[in-house]
């Protein structure tokens, strides 16, 4: 993550330093991860200090296995935010076959493919009590965001709402990040 942090710095730096470089659309995305992600390390620097004891057992899996997983994670993450900007930007510069920009589009897909075989992986590789945990928060994840994508659809169909379809689309898998690790921590506090 401190390698997102550091690339998408760069990119400002660049984009502030030589704005001929690059253009606009990328330097807001990069400003946009700096912030985002370096607010977020912040958070979690602060919680890890202050909430260490509970931390360890709410996040903690076998040494091993979680290594592995932040291994397997975090270069994935950073092809994703790479992948990510670079698809923005060559689609805004409007990239004309059909086929061509589709691929362009899902072309983010692939780092994230990566991330969901890493947590697969983990889960694989932490002991029976721990898959449990797991299986049970990503179960009540999926099911909170189901309802909640259903709830919308329905208030949508009755001109209650007006929402993107594709925008409402991009927010599943991070709604299914957050409520996984809500619902983990509650699941956690079950079997302590």
């Amino acid at each position: 993550m401190i390698t997102t942090v550091v690339l998408a710095g760069l990119i400002s730096g660049v984009g502030r330093l030589w704005p001929m470089v690059i253009d606009a659309g990328l330097l807001r995305a990069a400003d946009g991860i700096a912030i985002a992600l370096g607010g977020w390390m912040l958070v979690y620097a602060l919680a890890r200090r202050l909430f260490a004891k509970q931390l360890s057992r709410w996040c903690d899996a076998p040494g091993a296995a979680r290594d592995r997983y932040m291994r397997r994670l975090g270069p994935a993450m950073v092809l994703y935010m790479i992948t990510l900007v670079g698809s923005i930007v060559l689609i805004k510069r409007g990239i004309e076959p059909v086929a061509l920009r589709a691929a362009v589009a899902v072309v983010p897909m692939l780092p994230i493919a990566m991330v969901a075989s890493a947590m697969v992986r983990y889960v694989r590789d932490v002991d029976e009590m721990q898959q449990r945990i797991e299986t049970l928060a990503v179960c009540i994840a999926a099911l909170l965001v189901s309802l909640g994508y259903f709830a919308g659809g329905l208030l949508v169909a009755a001109k209650v709402l007006e929402l993107d379809a594709g925008a409402a689309m991009l927010w599943v898998f991070p709604l299914l990040c957050v409520s996984y690790g809500l619902a983990k921590f509650f699941v956690m506090r079950r079997y302590q």
